[in-house]
């Protein structure tokens, strides 16, 4: 301390005469007994630190968090070394690896460790005047489906000038989870590719006033959580890039995705994979092949208008009209408006020409890929089918329409297949696909 301090002295009497054997014994024992209790105390400690490391340590490794530590070491490692000569340290996070095949296994990793950023809201960089302030994102919290599975192929095969590859799960929307998207997340491993399948909110979830535009902003923490995790693991985040894909619904968020968010992503997104994904929930898109008919050679808009006799309107649960509007409320986060769905309705029917259907029209569009799309969108790899009950032919065309002309886009269109199931049941199309994706690597990521 700077400073003297003076203590207040009590004076005492005069001192006893002191036996100085007997102290001596009373001192030393004392002494024993201090020791061993320090010792008794030093263990209990290390006990105690140590159990709580390991628990710090677990729950570190399964959430993807870090600590002070491991920072501390990740920027003292060597950033600058070659992509042949890279082998990543799995052992830092001590992954599953999963049986009979060599690609490691990071499963439910935590992308929302802080509340996620809204850029939806008023001053954000996706705020839109025409949708207004969608909500304050203050329901922006880790839920449980705020966590990502993350794959890496054989060390032997890593290739770092492959994209990642970030799949968002299908479900309309409202239902089901990433894991029906592991096998096909799988297969994309095999081939060399670090694979990402990432869970959402729904946007009927339960305690969330969730909307399509969340969706958006949770693909956005998810890519700022892989780059986290993948410089942990000893990667050169600076050459780092991303392929968005997604199936059914999650193919439409992803473009979606890739066609709006103006917030520049912590990891470039160099392309898209669209496989089967919705571009518009107008009603008059949702068309199929008729049963009886031979699928459409080509749907580019042309090949629609010519073999339209062949097209009928898609006999489901999206054949009632009442669904398009319940979701197009659902994708604002709104509730729906029963009074002014009586308006816009007739016979379970949308009147296109209600004043109530366009006001809700004008409003929704924001949530369309079409709205977007336009010479300039970032490269897009389509996948559609000729025997898709769900999101019928016309949807490609819609989009190809919209984008006035080739946009960097490539078409694989299977003419057998169906909805579900695509690639699973057919090889040749899965070896198509990645012949694709490799293609789309040396155009816009390069060799």
């Amino acid at each position: 301390m700077s400073e003297d301090i003076e203590y207040p002295l009590k004076e005492t009497g005069e001192m006893p005469e002191i036996n100085n054997e007997r102290c001596s014994k009373k001192l030393i024992l004392r002494i024993i007994i201090l020791i061993a209790i320090l010792i008794v105390l030093v263990g209990i400690i290390l006990v105690i630190y140590f159990f709580a490391f390991k628990k710090s340590k677990d729950e570190n490794e399964h959430t993807g968090q870090d600590n002070s530590q491991d920072k501390d070491q990740d920027k003292d490692q060597d950033k600058d070394q070659g992509y042949e000569d890279y082998i990543p340290d799995y052992n830092k996070l001590e992954p599953e690896l999963l049986n009979d095949t060599n690609i490691t296994f990071l499963s439910n990793v935590s992308y929302a460790k802080d509340k996620i950023k809204n850029t939806f809201k008023i001053g954000g960089a996706n705020f839109n005047e025409n949708i207004g302030n969608l909500n304050n994102g203050e329901d922006y919290q880790k839920n449980e489906r705020n966590v990502f599975d993350i794959y890496f192929p054989d060390k032997n095969v890593i290739n770092l000038k492959k994209p990642i590859i970030l799949f968002i799960h299908g479900g309309g929307w409202i239902q089901n989870s990433k894991e029906i998207s592991t096998p096909f997340c799988l297969n994309l491993t095999e081939k060399g590719y670090i694979t990402v399948n990432m869970g959402y909110t729904l946007i009927n979830q339960q305690n969330t006033t969730s909307n399509i535009f969340r969706m958006l902003d949770e693909i956005s923490t998810t890519i700022a959580s892989v780059k986290k995790l993948l410089s942990k693991l000893g990667y050169n985040e600076t050459e780092l890039n991303i392929a968005i894909g997604g199936e059914s619904s999650g193919g439409h968020v992803s473009l979606l995705y890739g066609y709006l968010n103006k917030q520049k992503t912590d990891v470039p997104v160099k392309f898209i994979i669209n496989l089967l994904g919705p571009v518009t929930l107008e009603y008059q898109y949702y068309y199929k092949v008729k049963d009886d008919e031979e699928p459409l050679d080509n749907i580019d808009p042309k090949g629609i208008e010519e073999g339209k006799d062949k097209l009928e309107e898609i006999n489901n649960q999206l054949a009632n009209h009442m669904s398009f509007v319940y979701l197009m409320y659902l994708f604002l986060g709104e509730i729906p408006d029963i009074a002014g769905i009586g308006k816009m309705t007739k016979d379970g029917r949308i009147i296109p020409e209600s004043e109530e259907y366009q006001k809700l029209l004008d409003k929704v569009k924001y949530s369309f890929p079409v709205t977007y799309i336009n010479k300039n969108s970032l490269p897009t790899l389509n996948v559609y089918s000729g025997k898709d009950s769900f999101i019928g032919v016309k949807h490609y065309a819609y989009l190809l329409e919209k984008a006035g002309g080739d946009y960097r886009n490539v078409l694989m269109y299977s003419k057998q297949f169906g909805h579900e199931s695509f690639f699973y049941t057919d090889p040749d199309s899965f070896k198509t696909l990645l012949s694709h994706i490799a293609n789309f690597t040396d155009l816009y990521i390069g060799n």
